[in-house]
């Protein structure tokens, strides 16, 4: 990609705050990702070679068989010592759920004398939904209804995969369960389509350190930073496992990808596209983020004399220990008006408050 390219799209990214500018941004992006690709919705050429918008060369055929490494090298993370890692990418968190709960089948090959145990803890509904198209007697899914009970079955090694939301997830407590169990499950899959993506480095510094086995994260993609508009929707995998086990995420990776082409469930051309155009897929993750936390932290100044309300440093949610039903209702009538704001209750009784990514203090409480 070009300096001249790259500078022009991180500063209207980074500078145009409002939501003109913003809107002007996402309709620039997706004309720019359009204008590289529509020549290209027709039969491939015999022997002609595709380059991406950073000019390496690209293998093109079809779109359900890209190879999406050179978007997806962009997307992993840099993982912590002794420890390596890969990250496949989905068209949407339903595709994602699909191809990993029949990977996880096919890596384990389960039987009537060899079950495969899935334990689950706060499931998405999406995820319930797959698990349950997928139920027979050589898999057994069962649903923790707390992390007490979840830790409970870790402890008794009466785990092989345990998938958990990393939303409401005492890390410090789990990462305890895993170092306590005689036998840690195969592998633990941390669910971050539903929150927690500003958490995700503390889980893993938690988690990592105990864990001996396979460590997966799932992410969704911009459904809720796009002002609503769902214009792409990408959801990966990441693979999380010690040095020792390089080969086995490679073939874990490979079997990943052979799942997303054989079920059609890849990013499209123009999707590839639009993600390395925006920034490689991170500057506008991080400027919405950045967005939301410094609107969470000006409304905590505002409410704090006012509601037993807490907020972190760096977070875009607030937490109210009670509300009375009026300010529920207050609160509730600005997610369509205030740039999709959200208030959730939580099991534990309090409230969560999600500012939108444009929204201001003054405008959610005048």
């Amino acid at each position: 990609m070009s300096t001249a390219f790259r500078t022009h799209w991180s500063n209207l990214g980074a500078t145009e705050t409002s939501r003109s500018g913003i809107e002007s941004f996402l309709k620039g992006w997706i004309q720019k990702s359009r204008e590289m690709t529509f020549p290209l919705y027709r039969s491939p050429l015999f022997k002609v070679l595709r380059s991406t918008p950073r000019g390496e060369p690209v293998r093109y055929t079809y779109e359900r068989t890209l190879n999406l490494k050179f978007l997806e090298r962009a997307w992993n993370p840099e993982p912590p010592s002794g420890w390596v890692c890969e990250t496949v990418l989905f068209k949407s968190e339903k595709a994602l759920y699909w191809c990993l709960l029949q990977a996880l089948e096919n890596l384990w090959l389960p039987t009537t004398e060899k079950r495969l145990r899935m334990n689950f803890l706060e499931p998405s509904p999406s995820l319930l939904y797959h698990a349950g198209k997928r139920s027979y007697s050589c898999v057994q899914h069962r649903v923790s209804k707390n992390q007490t009970r979840l830790q409970r079955a870790l402890k008794l090694a009466d785990v092989d995969v345990a998938i958990v939301s990393l939303h409401q997830l005492d890390c410090l407590r789990l990462a305890e369960s895993l170092m306590e169990a005689s036998r840690q499950p195969h592998f633990l899959v941390l669910d971050l389509c539903q929150g927690g993506e500003e958490r995700v480095s503390e889980a893993l510094a938690a988690i990592l350190s105990q864990a001996t086995n396979f460590v997966l994260t799932l992410r969704s993609g911009y459904v809720d930073e796009q002002l609503g508009f769902p214009i792409l929707q990408p959801a990966g995998i990441t693979i999380y496992a010690p040095t020792e086990h390089r080969q086995t995420v490679k073939a874990i990776d490979s079997l990943l990808c052979k799942l997303r082409r054989v079920s059609g469930v890849g990013l499209s051309f123009q999707q590839a596209w639009s993600l390395l155009l925006f920034e490689e897929g991170l500057s506008f993750r991080s400027i919405s983020l950045g967005q939301r936390a410094s609107c969470a932290g000006a409304l905590y100044q505002k409410l704090r004399d006012r509601f037993p309300v807490s907020w972190e440093e760096g977070s875009g949610c607030l937490y109210f220990e009670h509300l009375k039903e009026s300010d529920v209702r207050r609160f509730r009538s600005r997610k369509e008006q205030f740039h999709h704001s959200e208030l959730r209750l939580l099991k534990d009784g309090r409230y969560c408050f999600r500012p939108g990514v444009l929204s201001k203090a003054e405008e959610l409480w005048p």
